[in-house]
């Protein structure tokens, strides 16, 4: 892979992260039940524990949906390439 596709695969989710921390009625959130289920395994009961399980949680989401996209984008590109 490419240098710049790979930090491009670093970099987009870094700033999809910081985006939605400044913004975070920009995207819906996961249901009560799913943060009560989340907290409970993690134990993570107090104010602070919360927003770092929160940032991991954006996080997560954020390189998921990037690897998503970048497999759907390189699938696209061999399937127009053949």
């Amino acid at each position: 892979m490419k240098r710049s596709v790979k930090a491009a695969m670093i970099a987009a989710p870094l700033a999809i992260t910081y985006w939605w921390a400044r913004h975070p009625d920009a995207i819906p959130s996961p249901p009560i039940p799913f943060w009560l289920w989340l907290s409970d395994l993690t134990s993570a009961h107090c104010c602070e524990a919360m927003a770092d399980l929160e940032l991991l949680y954006v996080l997560a989401t954020s390189f998921t949906f990037v690897s998503l996209g970048t497999l759907a984008s390189w699938q696209l590109f061999r399937w127009l390439h053949k």
